[in-house]
């Protein structure tokens, strides 16, 4: 199928982007989300939006400088570039260096952490498909040749929309986490953000396999590592948790 990307469009005497945009609207529906979910759980609007400010500031902070490091032999010698975010140039995984952030913060505000986390995580699913609709309508993230009937062509050898896979991917992640957190009524806090790990680990680590072959075959390797780690880290995560609440019984 014969895509052609979408950039910005113009509104008015106003360019906007695309990939901003639909960044700013995830950020927009993870917010909303995270506020509904907090408000059964006694968390306040004020916490939440705090909290909101600091994921999204560390979060780019922390994509942004992930991404510098891995492309560093592009950025060497003009270390201004990294400034330049308007550029583009994010890591999905810097996103988690988020987590000591958000820790800090409810120690400081003596909010419990893992409801803390398992208040947002379907939240930040929801703004990653958002995200990934922004990637894919830019022509990012392209995939392995395919012939597969949902090959996308954009201009050259149809390949496979990687963006849309991870989108659709988050996009289940907050269904299932979702689903889980109504049915699942007797549940520790901190299972939630543990099988959030569990979901973006494995789907990361599945999709991957399709995506376009890595000129650096160690940085592919050190990819799929971390994100083996990620969901050892969630299936473990859910068994302390479990095994610690067991003890108190």
């Amino acid at each position: 199928m014969r895509f052609v990307p979408i950039e910005s469009m113009k509104l008015g005497p106003m360019i906007i982007y695309i990939w901003g945009l639909f960044v700013a609207l995830g950020i927009i529906a993870g917010i909303a989300l995270a506020a509904r979910r907090a408000k059964k759980r006694g968390v306040g609007l004020d916490q939440i939006l705090n909290l909101s400010i600091i994921i999204i500031l560390s979060g780019f902070l922390g994509a942004r400088i992930v991404y510098f490091i891995i492309n560093w032999d592009f950025y060497h010698d003009d270390l201004v570039e990294f400034f330049k975010v308007w550029h583009g140039g994010f890591a999905a995984y810097g996103g988690f260096l988020a987590l000591p952030a958000v820790y800090f913060y409810a120690k400081i505000a003596k909010i419990y952490f893992r409801k803390i986390a398992d208040i947002f995580a379907p939240a930040i699913f929801l703004s990653l498909f958002f995200g990934r609709i922004g990637c894919f309508l830019v022509n990012d993230h392209l995939g392995k040749m395919t012939n597969l009937p949902w090959a996308i062509d954009f201009g050259a050898t149809p390949r496979h929309p990687i963006a849309a896979y991870y989108g659709l991917a988050a996009f289940l992640g907050c269904i299932t986490l979702l689903v889980f957190d109504k049915k699942v009524k007797d549940k520790p806090a901190g299972v939630l953000a543990a099988l959030a790990l569990v979901f973006y680990g494995a789907g990361r680590f599945l999709i991957d396999f399709f995506a376009r072959d890595y000129s650096d075959k160690n940085l592919a390797i050190y990819n799929e590592i971390f994100l083996l780690i990620i969901f050892a880290l969630g299936i473990s995560l859910m068994f302390f948790i479990y095994a610690k609440r067991s003890k108190k019984v």
